[in-house]
C-alpha cells in the first residue's frame, strides 16, 4: 500500500505511482543495485515489475516511496515491509549513481523513521544486508541502527540483521 508523502529539506518521499515503474526497473536491473538484492542480478522483466508493484499496491503490511529529491528528481526508493504492528523491516536503495554519498539516503531513512515513530507506532525496525554492503552499513549505523545477529545465506552470500528500536 501507499503511504503518504513525507518533505524532508531537500527531498520528498512520494508514493510510487505507475510513471516511477520504468525507472525503478531499470535501477533495479543495474550492477549498483542488483548486486545489493537478496532477489540477485537476475534481469527484471517489464512484467515482473508490473506484477510487484500490483501486489505491493494490495499488500498492506509494506509502504515505498520514491526518493524525489528537489535538485536531482528521483533517486531511489525506500520502503518498510513485514508492518506488523509495531515493527518493520526497512528497504532502501540509491538508484542513481550520480545521487550516491549526497545523504540522499541518510535524509531519507531519517524522515522515515520519524514518521513511522509519531504516526504509524512503530517501535523497532531491522534492516537485513550482505555482510560485505560497507555502505549500507555505514548508513544504517549513521542512523542508529546496531548489529544484532548474522543472518541465513542469501545466493550463497553472508548476510547480517540490524536493529533500530524508536
Amino acid at each position: 500500500m501507499n503511504g503518504p508523502a513525507l518533505s524532508a529539506s531537500r527531498l520528498t518521499l512520494r508514493p510510487i505511482e505507475d510513471r516511477d515503474l520504468e525507472i525503478i526497473r531499470n535501477w533495479r536491473n543495474s550492477p549498483g543495485v542488483s548486486d545489493w538484492l537478496f532477489s540477485g542480478p537476475q534481469e527484471i522483466t517489464e512484467a515482473q515489475q508490473r506484477a510487484w508493484y500490483g501486489g505491493y499496491v494490495e499488500d498492506e503490511t509494506q509502504m515505498r516511496w520514491v526518493i524525489d529529491t528537489q535538485l536531482a528528481g528521483p533517486v531511489g526508493v525506500i520502503g518498510v515491509t513485514e508492518l506488523k504492528g509495531w515493527h518493520g523491516s526497512l528497504t532502501i536503495f540509491i538508484g542513481d549513481p550520480a545521487a550516491r554519498r549526497m545523504g540522499y539516503g541518510y535524509e531519507a531513512l531519517e524522515r522515515l523513521c520519524a514518521w513511522l515513530w509519531g504516526r504509524a507506532r512503530t517501535k523497532r525496525l531491522i534492516a537485513e544486508l550482505y555482510a560485505d554492503n560497507k555502505a549500507a552499513k555505514r548508513l544504517y549505523e549513521k542512523a542508529g541502527f546496531h548489529f544484532v545477529a548474522p543472518a541465513e545465506e542469501q545466493n550463497g552470500r553472508p548476510t547480517m540483521i540490524m536493529e533500530k528500536r524508536l
